[in-house]
């Protein structure tokens, strides 16, 4: 996506110094994956809330991603970047099976009206 290109791309390509360093190159690539999993999630929640015509579900991805994007940068502050990783990874497990939770249940509602 251009926010990885941009944010992790660019700048390791304009310092030698971080692309000799491979843990750097690791935790920015595993990072960029995550991020783009946590996108997937919160646009399947968005697509939900169009189709049932609902702001719930688009508010609760607006939250969501806020809560994420802070809890992330906190423990980077005031831990590690690995322990980030780890709290990230946990986090985008987490909203995976919410998302697919919701989908499996929204989906099956709407085949019962259907089926009516």
């Amino acid at each position: 996506s251009i926010e990885a290109i941009v944010l992790v791309g660019v700048p390791m390509l304009s310092s030698t110094t971080m692309m000799l360093q491979s843990n750097t190159l690791i935790i920015s690539s595993i990072e960029r994956l995550l991020a783009m999993a946590i996108h997937i999630c919160l646009t399947v929640i968005v697509l939900i809330s169009v189709r049932q015509r609902t702001f719930r579900y688009c508010m609760y991805a607006l939250c969501i991603h806020a809560a994420i994007n802070f809890t992330t940068a906190y423990v980077a502050t005031f831990y590690s970047a690995v322990a980030a990783e780890l709290i990230l990874l946990l986090l985008v497990t987490s909203l995976t099976i919410y998302t697919i939770y919701i989908w499996r249940r929204n989906h099956n509602e709407k085949m019962e009206h259907v089926i009516k």
